[in-house]
């Protein structure tokens, strides 16, 4: 690996990203199950939740901020 793309790596899995509109319907001790606006439901890992996300149990309704790194993962972005 290159060290140009270690650094890429590295602010890409430190980035974040953000959308509205996200009702939390299900929740396990790991993740929560996340409907979008699109009327799609992904199972968000816990873990990649950011402190600033206004989702963050089952019933939270609002602005969804998770790792940028999970939001490509799950083909958000």
């Amino acid at each position: 690996m290159h060290d140009s793309d270690a650094s890429y790596e590295t602010s890409d899995f430190y980035a974040s990203y953000e959308t509205s509109d996200v009702v939390a319907v299900a929740e396990t001790e790991l993740a929560l199950l996340c409907f979008f606006r699109e009327g799609e439901e992904i199972w968000i890992p816990k873990s990649q939740l950011l402190p600033e996300s206004e989702v963050q149990t089952r019933g939270d309704v609002g602005t969804l901020v998770i790792t940028r790194w999970i939001a490509m993962k799950n083909g958000l972005l």
